[in-house]
């Protein structure tokens, strides 16, 4: 094992003011990474002892030869299984015994045998490296020959990194209201965070994070499912869908109306959520969403507008875009989320 000293841009890093590449993805992915030392990085190399494919995170431990030649076992935290696959990764990519090699962020605490995913070979194949990763999110996905005739279907979504930056810092776009900057303040993601209890961004988050997600068309609604987070909102779409029954939920009460080509879905009754608004702030019952889904490219790209109002944490309205690619020869499947896999990263 060897350790140096030198800054590595990371998927785990903060939002910068430059907005790094490398540092778009981990907030999306469930969790901050302050648990992590940026500025360092160590390697190992070992054998896999255990490989979880599991909502939020995918994790691994390996078995390292210590300094006096015992076997010793540290844990891997990785990106979430819906941004992986971008990379080709899936449950089989790796086994337990496979020989590997992993550049990591180690743990703040050095008394722990944790590290954060930086790199990872086997033998002279690279699976994964932050620079990949972002790439693989940010660049368009190549247009299918088949186009959808209309919105149900598999989409991928690209990553969009203005609207990522709006999520993980909306202070950098919208100024907060007295109560917003106070809930800002007193955030504590290892209390406070919904997803320790493996509740799901809601929207707009849950639309522009770049997973796989499915469209449903019904009669009297559409379903949205996506990846990560392996949940589903419901769009109504009933000649009087205020009518419906409903009460505040992660996901609020949708309802769309059809402008042209253009799915215009408005959103209110949303539950308490520590991400509602973005990363580390919360939404208050006055959150109200407006979203657009345009097809687009001959039915082969699905464009994503949004504008989220909340006149108690927003002083004015926070807007983003994102662009979903149809894909049709992609299998849609969803990981569940594991609440020992969720409440890991405070242990």
């Amino acid at each position: 094992m060897t350790c140096r000293n030198r800054r590595i841009p990371t998927v785990a890093a903060a939002l910068a003011a430059a907005f790094v590449l490398s540092s778009a993805a981990p907030a999306i992915a469930h969790h901050s990474n302050a648990a992590f030392d940026s500025t360092q990085t160590i390697s190992l190399e070992g054998v896999v002892t255990r490989y979880e494919w599991a909502n939020p995170h995918v994790y691994l431990w390996i078995a390292v030869l210590g300094a006096n030649g015992e076997k010793v076992e540290w844990e891997v935290e990785g990106q979430p299984p819906a941004m992986l696959r971008r990379l080709g990764w899936s449950q089989a990519t790796l086994a337990k015994g496979d020989a590997i090699q992993v550049t990591g962020n180690p743990s703040r605490d050095r008394s722990r045998n944790k590290v954060l995913l930086v790199a990872l070979k086997r033998a002279e194949a690279t699976l994964y490296d932050g620079k990949s990763f972002m790439t693989a999110l940010t660049t368009p996905v190549a247009a299918p020959v088949a186009a959808a005739d209309g919105i149900a279907g598999v989409w991928t979504t690209q990553l969009d990194l203005a609207a990522m930056q709006a999520y993980l810092d909306p202070s950098q776009r919208v100024a907060l209201t007295e109560r917003g900057a106070a809930a800002k303040a007193s955030y504590d993601e290892a209390t406070m965070s919904s997803g320790l209890k493996c509740v799901a961004a809601p929207a707009p988050a849950f639309m522009f994070v770049p997973d796989i997600k499915r469209i449903t068309v019904e009669a009297d609604a559409i379903r949205i499912a996506g990846e990560f987070g392996a949940t589903e909102r419901v769009i109504h779409l009933a000649a009087n869908p205020n009518a419906v029954a409903h009460s505040p939920s992660a996901q609020g009460y949708s309802v769309g109306r059809w402008e042209g080509a253009t799915l215009v879905v408005e959103t209110t009754d949303f539950a308490p959520h520590s991400g509602g608004i973005g990363f580390s702030l919360p939404s208050s019952p006055r959150k109200r969403l407006v979203e657009r889904l345009t097809l687009e490219d001959d039915g082969r790209a699905l464009a994503y507008a949004f504008e989220v109002t909340d006149p108690e944490i927003l002083s004015a309205p926070l807007s983003g875009t994102s662009r979903w690619v149809y894909s049709p020869n992609i299998a849609f499947a969803p990981a569940a989320c594991d609440l020992d896999n969720a409440r890991r990263f405070t242990q």
